[in-house]
């Protein structure tokens, strides 16, 4: 669903090229802002990694952190600050965008048993399609109704706040978080593992095998 409630927002930033830098470089105003836009999309969930690391966790962190950005750099871009401003907030708007993307992924990848991994990502394409069809379609309803791009921009990053304080909602009894950190440190382990050996495989070593002395 945040995937949806983005592409109402890149279509709302249609709106935003003459205001960032005059009537007379509209064109140039909407180019900005779909750049800063592709760069905070690209460096996102990189410095996600490098800052949070690679476990489990720390993705669950920075979907976290990714919700929270996304709300707040859009809410800051709906108050249509100085250009350079709103160029950065874009920017972290959509990191924080991406980092929910990218970290959603990998954690079904991860976590998904393999007889059901497909019709989780098949599952998750399904709402991002639906929701990227209906979201955009009422941006552009509720502009051709007379509300303020800026005003919807910022009801939509209310829209991602709310979305991101459901993922804090506490999952299950304390057992049961317990039992989910210790299935996810036995996960890195069995990843560890598995690392250790592609890299003795790639260095042309034949994995340990046991031998029978007759």
């Amino acid at each position: 669903m945040r995937l949806g409630v983005s592409a109402a927002q890149l279509l709302l930033l249609t709106e935003f090229g003459d205001r960032l830098l005059g009537t007379a470089a509209a064109s140039a105003g909407f180019g900005m802002l779909y750049a800063a836009r592709g760069l905070g999309t690209a460096f996102g969930p990189a410095i996600a990694r490098r800052v949070l690391g690679e476990s489990d966790r720390a993705i669950r962190a920075s979907i976290t952190w990714g919700f929270a950005a996304a709300a707040l750099f859009d809410w800051c871009f709906g108050g249509q600050p100085a250009p350079v401003i709103a160029l950065l907030c874009i920017s972290a708007a959509h990191a924080g965008g991406s980092m929910v993307w990218i970290g959603a992924t990998v954690l079904v990848q991860r976590t998904a048993p393999d007889r059901v991994r497909g019709r989780a990502f098949a599952l998750e394409m399904a709402l991002h399609t639906l929701t990227a069809c209906v979201c955009p379609l009422l941006a552009a309803w509720l502009v051709d109704r007379g509300h303020d791009p800026a005003e919807l921009v910022r009801a939509f990053a209310l829209a991602i706040a709310g979305m991101g304080l459901c993922g804090l909602w506490p999952r299950g009894t304390g057992a049961e978080r317990a039992s989910e950190h210790l299935w996810d440190r036995e996960l890195d382990r069995v990843r560890e593992a598995r690392g250790v050996e592609r890299d003795r495989l790639s260095w042309g070593c034949a994995p340990a095998t046991s031998t029978r002395t007759r």
